[in-house]
């Protein structure tokens, strides 16, 4: 006799996927004609730019824009010059047989990069990319309950119930950001922009109704050549950030947000008064995967004291989750660089190692003591506060780096932060089908009326379930406090 069991259906995205690829681009270029010959490279800067995902099938093709910018120090080694290699790429990602997908979510991030001379007029530069990519799909949660109907009396289920965080929605929005920069008073005048680093900083996130507010800042790095100077000048410039994203479902208890660049456009005008302005243009995705909780009640097993019951089962992943925090992470060091070092003229950084080992890379250019220029790259082991073991990191970002020269060396200062979520999940097993088998009934005439079992890390179920009782009647029958290692009267069905 196959039972029919109550059932409760609640519509959710499902994780289906969740995966860290990598993808290297190989770039060449080769040297201005204005510029002079390369004498030794100083420093790589690596950005990217995501410009399209598409699901097709079991593959997400992510499209990008990868850019390097080599410094290096001139062949007479009297100044820095630059030169920029882009090359747009596709990568092709496999999910899987039997993976499928409705929405995806993707960030591709700089993880390493290496700068070769060729020649003196031609470079390469190898980058090695990480593609974080999460997939979903919208499916029916269905929770099995008891029966009604003439079965209903020749089961025992057991009944549970618990609290979970599901994915109710999952969108994306491309905005632009629009801003002029003023350099600071004082400054040479700027003349060319050598690199830049766009990041975005998310932080206060207000969800009213359907609609999710999301406030924070668009950072911008900036290295650049200026009037009369034969090194490179730093500038950090920063604009708010404000986007509302349409939900569709309210009560959202957490959400996940990636902001990653598709576009950047600098431009260095004239401003009003006469002095030297950025025009920036910064376009950007912004994903969001926003998570609600739940009350899960469920029939997790069930028995027959009238007949042999089978049951089926399936398991479903209880997913849990928390807002998105910060670790601050810092090194304070005394390092070396050379006994000649008469002056530091730039610090570009970056961090690398992994979530046990951080570390700041760091490219240091200064002049010696003979005037000329020279490049040294030095690493520092960041220390802080360690995000937990089920924290996924989302993002991270040197906010601060000071270098001042003293003695013989460097007393380097570097601050970073690190965003993290914690999130996890929690296997429930639920009955989802069972069939009575009528042809065998018990014959539980032979079985004593009352058998005394000292208990023995059994629950009280089990202890029902093996003697063809019910928890109610064990309950009533016995006292209601700690029964471990003690006796139990266990009454016949």
């Amino acid at each position: 006799m196959e039972l029919r069991f109550e059932q409760e259906t609640k519509e959710i995205w499902r994780e289906c996927f969740r995966r860290e690829d990598s993808i290297l681009v190989e770039l060449e270029g080769v040297v201005p004609d204005v510029n002079e010959d390369v004498g030794r490279v100083a420093s790589v800067q690596c950005s990217v730019m995501l410009k399209s995902k598409e699901l097709k099938g079991q593959t997400l093709v992510v499209g990008g824009e990868a850019e390097a910018v080599v410094l290096y120090i001139t062949e007479n080694a009297d100044g820095v010059a630059s030169v920029r290699l882009n090359r747009e790429f596709e990568q092709e990602i496999a999910l899987g047989d039997g993976v499928s997908a409705e929405e995806a979510q993707a960030v591709l991030r700089v993880a390493r990069s290496e700068g070769r001379i060729l020649n003196p007029r031609k470079l390469a530069v190898s980058v090695q990319l990480v593609c974080t990519s999460r997939g979903y799909r919208k499916e029916s949660m269905t929770l099995s309950l008891m029966p009604d109907g003439d079965a209903a009396p020749l089961l025992l289920g057991r009944a549970e119930t618990a609290r979970a965080q599901v994915v109710t929605a999952v969108t994306e929005k491309s905005f632009a950001i629009t801003e002029s920069f003023l350099f600071p008073e004082g400054r040479a005048t700027p003349e060319q922009i050598l690199c830049r680093d766009v990041r975005f900083r998310l932080g206060e996130q207000n969800r009213i109704g359907t609609r999710l507010i999301v406030k924070g800042t668009m950072e911008l790095e900036l290295c650049y050549m200026a009037e009369g100077l034969d090194y490179p000048l730093h500038q950090s410039f920063s604009a708010p950030l404000s986007q509302i994203l349409e939900l569709g479902t309210e009560g959202a208890a957490c959400c996940t947000l990636n902001c990653v660049p598709t576009a950047v456009y600098l431009d260095l005008i004239d401003s009003i008064s006469g002095d030297k302005a950025l025009e920036t243009e910064v376009h950007a995705l912004l994903q969001a995967a926003c998570r609600s909780e739940v009350e899960l009640r469920y029939l997790s097993d069930a028995y027959s004291n009238a007949m042999p019951l089978s049951c089926r089962y399936r398991e479903l992943a209880a997913e849990t989750a928390g807002q998105m925090e910060s670790s601050a992470w810092s090194a304070s060091e005394l390092i070396a660089v050379g006994d000649d070092c008469a002056d530091v003229l730039a610090v570009l950084s970056a961090l690398g190692g992994d979530r046990e080992t951080p570390r700041a890379d760091l490219d240091i250019l200064y002049r010696s003591k003979n005037g000329d220029i020279a490049a040294a790259r030095r690493q520092l082991a960041l220390k802080g506060e360690r995000p937990p073991a089920d924290a996924q990191l989302l993002s991270a970002a040197i906010t601060r780096s000071n270098l001042i020269p003293e003695g013989e060396g460097l007393q380097c200062e570097i601050q970073a932060d690190y965003i993290w979520q914690r999130s996890g999940s929690r296997v429930l097993r639920i009955l989802e089908s069972a069939e009575l088998d009528e042809e065998h009934p018990f014959d539980l005439s032979s079985l004593p009326a009352v058998t005394l079992v000292r208990v023995e890390g059994e629950s009280l179920w089990e202890l029902a379930r093996s003697y063809h009782s019910s928890t109610d009647a064990v309950t009533a029958l016995n006292d209601a406090e700690e029964r471990e290692g003690k006796m139990l009267l266990i009454p016949r069905a």
